[in-house]
């Protein structure tokens, strides 16, 4: 019996010690939201009071390391043939890889002057179109005929030639320029206008020195100073394209090989068979131009001028 009556009391102490979680109410619910969103919003205020601080990188400068030399790849972009006028010695020349023909505006000339080859280092100088008969006169056997003529040139040694704006490129492409000039500029020669944001400084141990000024088209110098003890003491301008003009100024066509070659047949003359030729009565020029006196003209340019390298390449 007291068992029994012990029971029910035990079953009570058991049931409140059980904790019934109850479903929070909707009104509960939008509290908690309520505060959830303004601690987010205390957050934002924090952040931005103070603000983050910023990783700086540190960049490392290397001083005084070396230019880097454009000119070998701007040769590796030239074009196949083109024509250089030289202002100063009054010089239009055509190239096609090494072969060059130049004619000259103080001598009127239906064909080119002068052709040659800076590798070989020969200078032909055209001397005009000669009868056989008189070449036979002059080599003394006499026996040609007066009807059959030859394209004649005379062989002269070349000391140096007239630079292309290539050949000062040439001439510096191993080197380290001293400095590089970026600023934007127009250089003016003669008649035509050229854009160009690169001048290159270059130096020599010797002291004598050379500014190349690049035409931003063909990337090549189109005004080169050369300079002693980095004073300039010469002015050099070209005007370079790569296609002719005629008389007009109007474009006619592209630098070809046959415009520098060497005709097919030709003879060569000794500097005293064309004198002994042009004193005969055999002589005759339509243009009225005595070869002699191109002859001259043509070994000025060719000489070794002071300060300038050899032809070398």
């Amino acid at each position: 019996m007291k068992k029994i009556m012990i029971l029910p009391w035990i079953l009570i102490l058991l049931a409140s010690c059980i904790v019934i979680e109850e479903a929070p109410t909707e009104e509960e619910t939008a509290q908690d939201k309520t505060k959830e969103e303004a601690v987010e919003k205390a957050k934002e205020e924090t952040a931005e009071k103070e603000p983050v601080k910023e990783v700086k990188h540190v960049v490392k400068i290397e001083k005084n390391l070396p230019l880097k030399n454009p000119i070998p790849k701007f040769l590796s972009q030239l074009p196949e043939g083109y024509w250089y006028y030289t202002v100063n010695n009054k010089i239009e020349a055509k190239v096609f890889n090494d072969w060059r023909s130049s004619s000259w505006d103080e001598v009127t000339r239906k064909w080119d002057l002068a052709k040659w080859n800076p590798s070989t280092k020969e200078v032909y100088v055209l001397f005009g179109q000669i009868s056989d008969y008189g070449l036979s006169k002059v080599r003394g056997n006499g026996t040609g005929k007066i009807d059959e003529m030859h394209m004649a040139y005379i062989k002269i040694p070349m000391e140096a030639y007239p630079y292309s704006p290539v050949d000062w490129m040439e001439m510096f492409k191993n080197e380290v320029p001293l400095k590089k000039d970026t600023a934007e500029q127009v250089l003016h020669v003669e008649d035509r206008y050229y854009s160009s944001n690169l001048s290159l400084i270059f130096e020599k141990e010797n002291k004598e020195g050379a500014i190349l000024r690049f035409d931003n088209k063909y990337r090549v110098p189109v005004v080169v100073e050369r300079t002693l003890n980095g004073a300039p003491i010469e002015r050099i301008q070209y005007k370079f394209d790569t296609v002719v003009y005629d008389d007009l100024n109007r474009r006619t066509k592209q630098i070809t090989p046959e415009m520098v070659e060497m005709p097919e047949e030709y003879v060569v003359l000794s500097e005293d068979e064309a004198r002994a030729y042009v004193k005969g009565e055999y002589f005759r020029d339509p243009l009225h131009v005595n070869p002699i006196i191109v002859l001259e003209q043509v070994k000025e340019v060719f000489e070794h001028r002071e300060g300038m390298p050899e032809a070398t390449y």
